[in-house]
């Protein structure tokens, strides 16, 4: 009978463990959801060309913009995320304490077409 009352609740705390590991991973993947369509959460600007916002919303459609939107408080982290994308824009960041992160090296690209010797309109030659 003894025997029989351990591995009956080895199987209780087998099946509860595994029930939180469901629970977890469901809270973690909701978690990802959230964050996934509320991207402003961790970040104070969110920049996706596709999606239009305005100041007050904290996104925006140029990486530039973000930029120019920063405080001007450097001791606080500025915080930017850009959306996964193809982004063609020279930027001048002017703040000190600024981070900048994409969704992913292959998916987010930031270039821009100035070297030596380029004279098609990017500098006053």
């Amino acid at each position: 009978m003894r025997i029989m009352t351990q591995i009956m609740m080895l199987a209780t705390l087998t099946a509860l463990s595994a029930c939180s590991a469901e629970q977890k991973a469901d809270s973690t993947q909701s978690n990802v959801k959230e964050i996934n369509s509320k991207k402003v959460a961790h970040y104070d600007a969110v920049v996706d060309s596709k999606e239009a916002g305005d100041k007050s919303s904290n996104l925006f459609t140029s990486i530039q913009d973000a930029l120019d939107a920063a405080p001007a408080d450097q001791t606080q982290p500025y915080r930017i995320l850009v959306s996964a994308g193809r982004y063609k824009e020279k930027l001048y960041i002017t703040r000190a304490n600024t981070e900048i992160r994409g969704e992913g090296a292959d998916k987010t690209v930031i270039y821009f077409d100035a070297y030596a010797g380029n004279s098609q309109g990017y500098r006053d030659d």
